[in-house]
């Protein structure tokens, strides 16, 4: 049963988060990126939690990018 409050705790937090993400950038943007990279991370067999990682590395390079543009 804990489990299941847990899921549905974190269905929740996504479902927020997305809203959030959508009131920035737009429903439609957002729906590209998110297939575009869900496809690419099961084509090449990536596990969640490298896929966490890998996001986390590519959300700093793209942070440092705009903070020292070149």
């Amino acid at each position: 049963m804990q489990q299941l409050s847990n899921n549905i705790a974190t269905a929740e937090a996504l479902k927020k988060k997305r809203a959030l993400l959508e009131s920035f950038c737009g429903a439609e943007k957002i729906n590209q990126i998110t297939q575009s990279t869900l496809e690419q991370l099961r084509s090449n067999m990536i596990t969640p939690a490298i896929a966490r990682d890998l996001l986390e590395f590519i959300s700093e390079i793209y942070s440092l990018e705009h903070k020292f543009p070149q």
